[in-house]
């Protein structure tokens, strides 16, 4: 295909060494629509990932999560360093980081250019059973697209989380919410992604959890008198602490829960 012309948006992203064609397709979507793909990887993976994938920058990632989480994955860390430079030369200084395996909807750039330059949008995506746009069930697990103006997105503390692991997903939008960034959620969903095995494990998940819980519990404080209803779902979370699976589902309950109270934004994805 024809790559568009540059939007001059950057995505970042991590490519995966398995399911590349996958990946390539999604990729496509954001290609033809002018976005900029960035791949962050470690050194090793970019020289075999490189022919795959024409039209793609790739970064060396700054960071090792072997030590950290067993697995060779880029840090959010590491993302928003990227990000930040990144920044300083796109529109409004948005950046958008996306899933390597997730298409794009075609989207209204000049609104979603509005509406995260001042502050950062996110979206869940539609599970379909092949790589087309019509068809599939919104995913509520989680979230798959970010796109803030990398500017004046505040620092993340040094995190175990990365692209491609469980939480990191949750932890971007809330940490940016409890930083006082105004955000929005999409709807409809900007993104889509074909269903496949998944590639998780339970040990990892309950690890990422205690460290999500850790990070975020005291950002929680100073809403204890506006936020009832989430203290109250925390406060039920943590009756179940000698219960890790049952805590932390609670716990990415209460994530969700919050995530879905905040403002909604239309009209991103362009209408057929």
């Amino acid at each position: 295909f024809k790559t568009a012309k540059s939007n001059g948006i950057p995505i970042l992203t991590s490519i995966g060494p398995n399911r590349l064609a996958e990946q390539r397709q999604s990729i496509d979507t954001w290609l033809k629509q002018g976005f900029m793909p960035v791949a962050v990887n470690y050194t090793n993976e970019i020289d075999e990932l490189k022919p795959h994938f024409p039209g793609v920058e790739f970064l060396p990632a700054r960071r090792d999560s072997r030590p950290i989480i067993g697995r060779p994955r880029v840090l959010l860390n590491d993302l928003c360093d990227y990000a930040r430079t990144l920044g300083h030369t796109s529109p409004h200084g948005v950046v958008g980081v996306v899933n390597s395996d997730v298409g794009l909807y075609a989207l209204n750039i000049q609104k979603l250019l509005t509406e995260a330059s001042d502050g950062l949008i996110f979206s869940r995506r539609v599970e379909v059973s092949a790589h087309v746009h019509d068809d599939g069930i919104i995913y509520d697990n989680g979230y798959d697209a970010v796109f803030f103006a990398a500017n004046t997105f505040p620092d993340f503390p040094e995190l175990p989380f990365a692209l491609g692991e469980t939480w990191w997903d949750l932890i971007w939008p809330m940490y940016a919410l409890l930083c006082g960034v105004p955000i929005k959620a999409a709807v409809p969903v900007l993104c889509f992604h074909t269903k496949h095995a998944v590639n998780w494990s339970e040990e990892s998940w309950l690890a990422m959890g205690k460290a999500a819980f850790e990070f975020l519990e005291p950002h929680f404080i100073p809403e204890r008198q506006s936020c009832p209803e989430f203290y109250a779902v925390l406060s039920k979370a943590k009756k179940n602490i000698h219960h890790p699976v049952t805590f932390w589902l609670e716990f990415a309950r209460l994530m969700n829960h919050i995530l879905n109270t905040v403002p909604y934004i239309a009209d991103v994805v362009q209408r057929k």
